[in-house]
């Protein structure tokens, strides 16, 4: 059982022995063995050295309830660390994952699936338990598949005075735009009595067209809203700058509904008479729940 011990972790400070620190199963190398409060406390003021090329850590399939990593320094004034190290052309890395399905019988990531979310926190009370006020998450925009692997990033932060952390900037949406169609790429809630706006950066480019002929605009939109009963909403393209191979023109247009989701559109009409695709990053939200369409 020794050579089943922990993770990859050096350990120089004290672990908190409390119940629930690790719960689970430790598998190396296809050999499962169990993983016990006793263990961490046999070690617990010992630094300890694991190599192994893996290890999985895993809660068996007829428990239910998640699996926890908790490192705690007894002492004030300390932190807790956890050091990942790559040498020559590697790298420390921190992989978070989302599989449907089961760990005995995993599927495919489904569009909509949070990918992975990294959350900061405080206390809240004298107790050591933290909030999650401000965090960073991952969203998959489309069904995964080895060809598919569409997926967008998030931050949301917590404004003073309140408890509710709220979406603050989204980077990495993107869509296809048929040619001088409009066509949805997100909605923005607001609700009665709100206010506010954001701002999306963009680019939209032609795709396919003939003789690699290809028309490409930057800009920046600005959204704004209120909603007093009667939503109503205006977006103005602030600033936008193009670059064409050929002297056709391109002409990018977008809208939004007066409406609570309101809904922005966008029409690339160009004479190429080929399609567009959009990408774009949401930055200054205002605590709107925005939606990719």
């Amino acid at each position: 059982m020794k050579n089943l011990l922990i993770l990859l972790l050096v350990v120089s400070a004290n672990l908190y022995s409390q119940s629930g620190i690790m719960d689970g199963l430790l598998e190396k190398n296809g050999t499962v063995g169990t993983l016990t409060i006793a263990t961490l406390n046999s070690i617990n003021s010992t630094a300890v050295v694991y190599n192994t090329p893996s290890i999985d850590i895993t809660r068996p399939s007829v428990e239910a309830g998640h699996v926890n990593m908790y490192i705690y320094p007894q002492n004030s004034n300390y932190s807790g660390y956890m050091n990942i190290r790559g040498y020559n052309t590697g790298c420390g890395r921190i992989s978070l994952g989302q599989v449907r399905g089961s760990y005995a019988a995993p599927a495919f990531t489904a569009s909509g699936s949070n990918l992975g979310q990294i959350y900061f926190g405080g206390a809240i009370a004298s107790t050591n338990s933290t909030s999650s006020s401000t965090y960073i998450y991952a969203k998959a925009t489309e069904n995964f598949s080895s060809t598919t692997q569409g997926a967008i990033l998030g931050i949301y932060t917590c404004r003073k005075t309140t408890a509710t952390a709220v979406e603050v900037m989204r980077l990495g949406g993107n869509k296809p735009i048929p040619d001088n169609t409009a066509t949805t790429i997100f909605n923005a809630a607001n609700a009665a009595g709100e206010s506010g706006g954001l701002v999306v950066q963009y680019t939209i480019k032609t795709v396919g067209g003939a003789g690699n002929e290809s028309h490409t605009e930057i800009g920046e939109l600005t959204f704004m809203f209120s909603n007093d009963g009667a939503v109503t909403t205006s977006i103005n393209k602030e600033w936008s700058r193009q670059h064409k191979s050929d002297a056709g023109a391109y002409t990018v247009t977008f809208s939004a509904t007066n409406a609570s989701p309101s809904v922005i559109s966008v029409t690339a009409d160009s004479e190429l008479d080929v399609a567009s695709v959009i990408t774009y990053n949401i930055t200054e939200a205002d605590g709107q729940v925005i939606t990719d369409l």
